[in-house]
C-alpha cells in the first residue's frame, strides 16, 4: 500500500480502528481485518447553523437534488394565506447498497410577526419546531412537529408531512425517489398587518451515521411584508421589529411565567404570562397539525387561577390600547402549524393554574407547569 506523507496526517488510534484525516478534510478510515485495508469516503457533519460551507460532489449513487435557491416572492391564497410555495425532490440509484441511509432535513430561522395597522404593537409568532424548539431569528433548527416528526426521515414513526419516498408502491424505507412540497407563510384575517424573514436550509443527508453527513445543500429565503390579502417583497432587518415574548433579550428584567409544552389531544399548547403592567397580558400558542382547521379565536378560551385558586377576571381590550386586538388570532406555518392568541386580565402576582378551552378539547396547566 503507498505510504501516505506523514506531515498531512493525524493519526488517531482506537483499538481495532484508525482514522487517518487529511488537511483537506477528506479521510480515510481503515479496519485492519487479516492483513487487508477497507477504506471509505467521509464528509464533513455539518451543524445545523451552517449553510453557506462549500461541499464536494455528492456521491455517485445521488443522480439529483433539486431544490430552490434564494427565492422570495410570496403569494396570496384564499384564506388568506400569504408565503412561499417551493418544491424539494432527490433520485438515489436504488442499484447501489447504500442509497436507503439517504434521507432529506429542512431547518429553518427567521421570524413572522403581525399587528392590527395602522397603531398596534408588533407580535412575534412562536412557531413551534421539532424538540419542542421556537424558530430563532439567528440559528438554523430543525423544521418539524412538537411530537418529533419532521420532513424526510425514512422510518415510519416520524413520518409528518407532505413528502414521499417512491415510486409509487415502494415504502419510505426502499424508495429512490424523494420529493417534498411546502408551503410555509401565514394565515390570518384580511387587513392584518405582516412581516416574514424565514431562511431555510435543505439538506440531503447520509443517515447511516449518528451526525448525518450533509452530501447537497439547497437554500430558499422568504421576504415579504404588506396588510393581507396584499404582498410585495421587503428588505427586513435581521431582528423582528418586536421583544420575542417568550425569550427575554440579555440584561431584560422582565417579569413573566412560561409553561411547558402539554398536549390537547393531537395538539400542543404553551402559555406566556406576562405580568410586567397594570393588567396580565396572557398569550397562547396552540400548535397542530398542517392539515386541522383554523382555529376560531371566539372558540377558543382561558381561563387564569390566581395563588388563593380565585378566578382571575379577564378584561376587555381598550379601543385606545396599543396591543392586538382581542379578535386577532395569527397562524404560522411550515411542517407544522402554530396559532397564536392574546387575552387580557386583572393585574395579580401570582398565576396558579390556567385551563385552556376549545370545543372538544381541553388542557390543564399547574404550577409545576410553569418553567
Amino acid at each position: 500500500m503507498k505510504q501516505v506523507p506523514a506531515r498531512i496526517l493525524r493519526l488517531r488510534q482506537d483499538l481495532s480502528r484508525r482514522e487517518l484525516l487529511t488537511l483537506s478534510g477528506k479521510a480515510v478510515v481503515a479496519r485492519a481485518f487479516g492483513g487487508r485495508v477497507l477504506g471509505t469516503d467521509w464528509r464533513p457533519a455539518l451543524q445545523p447553523d451552517d449553510c453557506t460551507s462549500a461541499l464536494p460532489d455528492p456521491p455517485s449513487l445521488v443522480k439529483s437534488f433539486r431544490a430552490p435557491e434564494h427565492q422570495t416572492a410570496c403569494i396570496v391564497d384564499h384564506e388568506p394565506k400569504v408565503g412561499l410555495f417551493f418544491t424539494v425532490s432527490a433520485t438515489l440509484d436504488p442499484t447501489q447498497a447504500s442509497y436507503a441511509n439517504y434521507e432529506y432535513r429542512q431547518y429553518v430561522s427567521g421570524y413572522v410577526c403581525c399587528r392590527t395597522p395602522p397603531d398596534g404593537s408588533w407580535e412575534a409568532v412562536p412557531l413551534n419546531l421539532r424538540g419542542n424548539k421556537i424558530l430563532s431569528p439567528s440559528q438554523y433548527q430543525e423544521d418539524g412537529f412538537a411530537n418529533g416528526t419532521a420532513f424526510g426521515y425514512r422510518d415510519p414513526k416520524y413520518v409528518c408531512c407532505d413528502d414521499d419516498f417512491g415510486p409509487k408502491g415502494t415504502s419510505r424505507q426502499e424508495g429512490w425517489l424523494y420529493s417534498l412540497a411546502d408551503f410555509p407563510g401565514l394565515a390570518a384575517a384580511p387587513g392584518i398587518e405582516y412581516q416574514i424573514k424565514l431562511d431555510f436550509c435543505l439538506r440531503l443527508v447520509d443517515a447511516s451515521v449518528v451526525e448525518p453527513r450533509t452530501v447537497s445543500i439547497g437554500r430558499v429565503k422568504v421576504r415579504c411584508c404588506g396588510i393581507l390579502p396584499m404582498t410585495r417583497v421587503c428588505v427586513l432587518p435581521d431582528d423582528p421589529p418586536c421583544p420575542l415574548h417568550w425569550a427575554p433579550s440579555k440584561g431584560e428584567n422582565r417579569e413573566f411565567l412560561v409553561t411547558t409544552l402539554k398536549p390537547m389531544g393531537d395538539y400542543f399548547v404553551r402559555i406566556v404570562v406576562d405580568l410586567e403592567h397594570d393588567y396580565t397580558l396572557v398569550r397562547v400558542a396552540v400548535v397542530k397539525p398542517n392539515t386541522a382547521p383554523r382555529i376560531d379565536r371566539s372558540a377558543l378560551h382561558l381561563h387564569l387561577l390566581d395563588g388563593n385558586n380565585g378566578e382571575i377576571p379577564a378584561l376587555p381590550v381598550p379601543a385606545c390600547s396599543p396591543l392586538l386586538a382581542s379578535n386577532m388570532i395569527c397562524e404560522v406555518n411550515s411542517a407544522s402549524t402554530t396559532a397564536q392568541a392574546s387575552f387580557l386580565f386583572a393585574p395579580t402576582k401570582k398565576v396558579q393554574s390556567a385551563v385552556v378551552t376549545l370545543p372538544d378539547r381541553s388542557v390543564n396547566f399547574e404550577s409545576a407547569d410553569f418553567i
